[in-house]
Parts: C-alpha cells; structure tokens; sequence
C-alpha cells in the first residue's frame, strides 16, 4: 500500500512541477530530458509520450527525429512562457498528443487553439483533417 501511495505522490510531483514550472522553452523547443506540459519527454535520441494521470502509460514515438522535434507554438502562447499547444513536430511529421496527424505538413503547419491547428492544405481537429466544403461536411 506505501508502494503504490509512493508512486501516486510521485506522478502528482511530476505532474505539478509540468504545469507549474515548465521546461525551459526556446521558439518551442524545450529542454531534452524534461517533460513538456503536453506530455512530450526527449531523452536518448527518442520521443516519449505520456497522456497523464488518466492515461498512466507512457508510449514511445516511433520513426521521430529526436534532434528537429518541437512544440508548435500557439500565436497567442506568451513569449517566455510553457505553450499550452498539444501539438509537436519533427522535419516529417505533425504529432497531437502522441499521435501521427495524417497529412500534415511540418513545415507550414501552425497550432490555432489546443485541439486545432492547420497547415497550407487543410484545418485540422485533432488528428482529422476538416472538410474544404462545410456544406459537406461528415
């Protein structure tokens, strides 16, 4: 029973000194080896994804290029500050909480809010890719 106490005290600390602290940000990179508020976590040339308490594994990223990963930083995220985007990307692929955001472009991508964020050829939701026509949308 210590055990398993000890763990919680352990995972509400990182999670606390995440929110609270942050990880030193520079243009959205963080620091390798910190865990992003979004869960990101570089270490050994790998990517790791952690959901939180109510997602308690931690799954590592695969085909990441640790080296060029980074945040996406939200256009309203204060200069300094923790960006409070679920996105991240490396030089292939755009990343929402751990998962591959199908067809997205890295390089022209932008986080527009938590959950959205658009690149030069569609507005996603999420990991899905908004319809062009809203008359049709699914």
């Amino acid at each position: 029973m210590r055990y398993l106490l000890g763990i919680l005290v352990v995972i509400c600390l990182v999670w606390i000194c995440s929110k609270c602290i942050g990880c030193s940000y520079k243009k959205g990179v963080f620091k390798p080896g910190a865990l992003t508020p979004a869960g990101y976590h570089v270490r050994d040339h790998r990517v790791y994804y952690y959901g939180g308490l109510m997602n308690d594994s931690i799954k590592e990223l695969v085909n990441v290029d640790a080296a060029t990963f980074e945040i996406v930083r939200l256009d309203t995220d204060v200069p300094g500050y923790v960006s409070s985007s679920y996105y991240a990307r490396d030089h292939k692929q755009v990343y929402y909480r751990g998962y591959t955001v199908p067809g997205a472009d890295p390089g022209s991508f932008k986080a527009t809010g938590q959950y959205s964020g658009g690149d030069k050829n569609h507005v996603y939701d999420q990991t899905r890719a908004l319809p062009d026509d809203p008359e049709n949308e699914n």
